[in-house]
């Protein structure tokens, strides 16, 4: 069996960073959640800082300094009305950077019960691998306790306090909290039958247009469907929800364009594909397509998304002719687009590596180009395998979260899709590659999705 130590230290990345101790024993047994990690490529001038550009630490902003101006001069009621604005305008607090007109000044708020306690901040803003320990400082002897940064006016990521402890401390599970100071809030449910999760969404005033994730009354839906399909070759029985667009008719012409997302349970939850094809198909950017979400559950997650020949047999001779007996849809794979995320992503490629046959487009999020093959390559297998292999027919959607440059061990997530991507463009592959002001996470994905779908059925 084949274990990703790529995929273990970024799930276990992407827990730490938002509950810390919550299901970690779970995820290094290779629970679905944004998998594909990081890591640090032995050659250092590989090697990419999330925070060059995109965030900086900084003191206090100018809202914060104002307060502090006004407490120190006597002012009675200034914090009273300070917290009456930050109840009206939602928080962070986000305001114009003064000399660069591509960043905003971030200040994120915790409201203290006036005790001395501390309360700390989980945010995808460190610049090293670890749980990130960003203490909120507290105002004057007020109730005001901030944090401020200065970063990219396009980043979009969910963050979570941990009240009265310190970042690091034990026992988080229940201890962290969602903003209640800020309405825009994410659930984030990582596999069938666990509960999902609540966190608090920080967007920059430029961040990736998710518009399209949210149902719309006026626009008709297409029909998800779930099964269970008999596997042979995997030896057991596989959840399959397939969706068909608005008016689908079983007698089309040439039959519809075909979608297949691996990881299909968290494409059909934190990513809502149904919805964001039902717009998308509305609005006339993408044409009617099925789309088939497979799921990829945690006990065979790493072994079936790692490369493994079995899972894209599966693919091939069991769902790819199930799905043409009971659907109609096209078999010409220029309209065929086989995608995923994290190890799905780089899943994705290797599928259309082996069968340009049947899948012509790619599609990529924050794919585990990084890891190895588990045996004599230890980082960038696939990569490998592209440059010494013919070019094929094959058009790709790429994408990477600016802020995937943290790393432990190899090469990052942004250093292994960057390197990927030039590869693709050395052997003059059609490709749209794209980095994206977001983390290794749904909230994410979930924007850049529709951005994939577009690319490639134009």
């Amino acid at each position: 069996m084949k274990t990703s130590t790529w995929e273990s230290f970024s799930i276990m990345r992407f827990i730490l960073r938002l509950l810390a101790l919550i299901l970690a024993a779970i995820v290094m047994s290779g629970m679905m959640l944004g998998v594909g990690g990081s890591a640090q490529h032995p050659a250092a001038a590989f090697a990419t800082a999330s925070g060059t550009g995109n965030f900086r630490e900084i003191e206090s902003s100018p809202r914060i300094a104002t307060l502090r101006k006004r407490l120190e001069a006597g002012d009675k009621g200034a914090l009273e009305e300070f917290w009456l604005e930050v109840a009206r305008i939602g928080t962070p607090l986000i305001e114009p950077a003064k000399d660069n007109s591509n960043q905003v000044i971030v200040t994120f708020l915790w409201r203290g019960d006036g005790g001395k306690e501390g309360v700390g901040l989980l945010a995808p803003l460190q610049t090293s691998p670890g749980m990130p320990k960003f203490p909120l400082s507290r105002l004057l002897h007020t109730d005001v306790w901030y944090k401020c940064w200065e970063m990219s006016d396009d980043l979009r990521f969910t963050y979570s306090f941990l009240p009265n402890a310190e970042p690091d401390q034990g026992n988080v599970q229940q201890l962290v909290k969602r903003d209640p100071l800020n309405p825009h809030r994410m659930e984030v449910a990582y596999d069938e039958g666990i509960a999902p999760m609540e966190f608090s969404v920080a967007a920059m005033p430029h961040a990736l247009d998710e518009s399209w994730i949210f149902k719309q009354p006026t626009v008709p839906e297409g029909k998800l469907e779930r099964f269970q399909l008999k596997s042979a070759i995997l030896g057991k029985e596989r959840r399959i929800s397939v969706y068909a667009p608005p008016g689908y008719n079983e007698k089309q012409t040439g039959g519809y364009w075909l979608l297949v997302l691996f990881d299909g349970f968290f494409y059909r939850s934190s990513i809502p594909t149904p919805t964001i094809l039902d717009n998308l198909i509305h609005a006339g950017k993408v044409p009617p397509m099925v789309a088939v979400l497979i799921d990829n559950p945690r006990e065979s997650r790493a072994v079936e998304l790692g490369y493994d020949p079995a899972f894209v047999e599966f693919l091939s001779k069991e769902v790819f002719p199930w799905i043409h007996e009971h659907w109609s849809v096209t078999r010409d794979p220029r309209k065929c687009i086989v995608g995923g995320l994290s190890m799905g992503g780089s899943e994705a490629a290797f599928v259309g590596l082996l069968h340009p046959e049947v899948f012509g487009n790619v599609l990529s999020q924050s794919g585990s180009f990084a890891d190895g093959n588990g045996k004599d390559v230890k980082w960038e297998w696939l990569a490998s395998q592209y440059k010494a292999s013919p070019k094929q027919p094959l058009r790709f959607f790429i994408e990477e979260g600016r802020l995937e440059g943290v790393s432990r061990e190899g090469p990052t997530g942004l250093t292994a899709n960057r390197h990927f991507a030039q590869i693709l463009k050395s052997k003059e592959y059609p490709i749209n590659y794209e980095e994206v002001g977001g983390s290794h996470e749904p909230v994410h994905w979930r924007g850049a999705l529709a951005e994939g779908l577009i690319s490639l059925t134009k």
